[in-house]
């Protein structure tokens, strides 16, 4: 049998599958385990031909990758639904096992190991296949990849233009890795010798648009030949960080849902995607289509701890970065704290605008005849399109105060700029007889005049964080002296519109503005290899691709910033980096409190 792409697979038996719960690190969250430590529940004969057994470390030699037991598939077309198939995209998502190869094996043993992905139809998709053999007509261990299989191990992969040789006994992993590469689904195919790639390929079709793509189908060794394969530590993990007292992604496993409050979710048909652009991981924004609504825009995942003024956890914090891009002029997007559902907490509206980034904030207040209104007020105005900013906003939901007393701020700040304070909602609230909601997630909001141009285009944002904390009551700020504008006409949750034509003043916000202290950090450069390349050490070390690094290169007008964004590697946060003759210097970008630094310049020769 042939495997071709979108042939429906005979329907295979039933089984009971075994959802093992494991630790998660942060970002990965292994849905699907197994390491056969008690039994091999998960695997399932296609063909009464087909086996599997369980073996203790040892066996033949051969030690377990992990635990005190291993498997041996003794026999093809063995597979594994990993934890069930699944129709709906979530997300990047991996699958990898552990097999152990050896270069002594027989000529012309060998296997084909495929990772199906699922149609958004539950239906099969295309396989992504890893094939390994003993060559016959060279005598090497072998290394492919491909999406077909004629259930043989393969004696043409020396011919491949992609291969690779195993040269040494011992366990490896392949692992796959699904994901969404500008729209079209994108695989990474690895062989790895622990931290090591010892082959990889990446395989897309253009055919396959994220539109019509789910989750996982099966991982099948459609071929076995020629020994006893040792197989251990199976598993499947959608990469993604749950949200908790606190939240941070950099986009790079994230992606957007209809409807799961745990993950970025929108249900309505606005331009906002988590792309890769330059290698990087982003959440792009436009307002190309915009409404009044409030439910099916974009929101965070939402926190398990929400800010509350009846609660200890009163204050609200968020962040993001707003990276480099092209001038837009007419480009508005607004960030809320909010409940989930359109119970907002505080407004900020980035918007391009005489040749640069504008950020102001609104809040409500209450008026001596007991109604409300709103107050604009600029937090960063001509910011630097081709730079990144880092936005900054809290909500401060104060407690022990009478339900008339309206006392709530929101503040907003970029960069290490001054702090910008005004109402929350909750004079509006006062005012309309809502509650004052609680706040747990962001909302981003796409409303006003469309502008159908920028589709595809808008702003991009990255390094988000939240988080709740508590805060001691303070003192309430000033009353505004005057009405800065009408109030808003839109019945329910308003948006604050169009600020007014003059500025009526910013009222006092009961305490001074204050500079926010970046985090302390360093980064160093020096040529290697014979100053053919730069070496780049970031501190403090906070774990591997932690770092995001844009390289400069010394020109005759000043320093360029070149293309590609790079990623710190291993526990040391180390990289090495081949570059052309020149002078050059990294910059290491902001990030979660760190604003961005420079290296020192290093030379290098060609």
């Amino acid at each position: 049998m042939r495997i071709t792409t979108r042939k429906r697979l005979a329907v295979l038996p039933a089984a009971t599958l075994l959802a093992l719960a494991v630790g998660s690190p942060a970002y990965a969250v292994t849905n699907w385990s197994q390491g056969f430590e008690s039994h091999t529940d998960g695997w399932i004969e296609l063909e009464p031909a087909a086996g599997i057994q369980r073996v203790a470390s040892g066996y033949n030699g051969i030690e377990s990758s992990a635990g005190s037991n291993h498997a041996v598939m003794t026999a093809p077309h063995m597979f594994t639904r990993f934890d069930s198939y699944d129709a709906e995209w979530d997300g990047t998502w991996k699958a990898a096992i552990d097999v152990y190869l050896d270069p002594s094996w027989d000529a012309g043993a060998g296997f084909d190991y495929s990772v199906a992905a699922n149609g958004s139809d539950g239906k099969h998709q295309r396989d992504f296949i890893v094939h390994v053999t003993k060559d016959t007509s060279t005598g090497k261990l072998l290394v492919g990849a491909s999406n077909n299989t004629n259930n043989a191990p393969r004696e043409d992969l020396a011919t491949l233009a992609n291969h690779a040789e195993v040269t040494e006994a011992g366990w490896y992993t392949v692992q796959h890795t699904f994901r969404d590469q500008d729209g079209v689904l994108a695989v990474d195919i690895e062989v790895l010798k622990g931290e090591d790639v010892v082959f990889k390929e990446t395989r897309t079709a253009p055919e396959d648009v994220m539109a019509e793509i789910g989750g996982n189908r099966y991982g099948w060794f459609t071929a076995l030949d020629g020994m006893e394969l040792a197989v251990d530590n199976v598993r499947i993990a959608r990469v993604a960080q749950e949200a908790g007292r606190s939240y941070s992604t950099d986009f790079t496993h994230e992606a957007i849902t209809k409807a799961n409050p745990a993950r970025w979710r929108m249900s309505g048909s606005y331009d906002a995607a988590i792309e890769t652009i330059d290698g990087d991981a982003v959440l792009r924004i436009s307002n190309s289509t915009t409404s009044g609504s409030f439910g099916d825009m974009l929101y965070s995942p939402r926190l398990t701890v929400a800010a509350d003024e009846r609660a200890v956890d009163n204050v609200f914090n968020a962040s993001f970065v707003i990276e480099p891009t092209e001038y837009q002029e007419g480009l508005v997007v607004t960030a809320s704290p909010d409940n989930g559902v359109g119970g907002r907490n505080g407004y900020l509206r980035i918007k391009h605008v005489n040749d640069g980034v504008t950020v102001e904030a609104a809040g409500s207040y209450l008026k001596a005849d007991g109604t409300s209104d709103w107050n604009y007020v600029d937090v960063a105005s001509g910011l630097d399109v081709g730079q990144p900013h880092t936005v900054h906003m809290q909500t401060v939901k104060r407690p022990g105060k009478a339900p008339e007393v309206v006392d709530d701020v929101f503040r907003a700040w970029v960069d290490n700029g001054p702090q910008a304070e005004v109402g929350t909602f909750e004079a509006y609230f006062a005012e309309t007889g809502e509650p004052n909601y609680a706040t747990d997630t962001l909302l981003f909001r796409m409303s006003g005049t469309a502008a159908p141009d920028f589709k595809g285009a808008g702003l991009l944002i990255d390094d988000l964080t939240m988080s709740v904390s508590t805060e001691k009551p303070v003192e309430p700020p000033v009353t505004p002296p005057t009405d800065p504008g009408k109030p808003p006409t839109t019945p329910g949750n308003p948006d604050p519109g169009t600020p007014p034509t003059t500025n009526p003043g910013n009222p006092d916000p009961g305490t001074p503005p204050v500079t926010t202290p970046a985090k302390s950090a360093s980064v160093k450069a020096k040529a290697v290899s014979g100053k053919s390349k730069m070496r780049i050490n970031v501190n403090p070390n906070k774990g591997s691709g932690f770092w995001k690094v844009k390289i400069q290169k010394k020109t005759a007008t000043g320093w360029k910033t070149l293309k590609k964004t790079y990623r710190t590697k291993g526990r040391a946060e180390i990289l090495t980096v081949d570059l052309p003759k020149g002078t050059y210097r990294a910059k290491v970008l902001p990030k979660y409190g760190y604003e961005k630094f420079f290296s020192n310049r290093v030379h290098l020769k060609k």
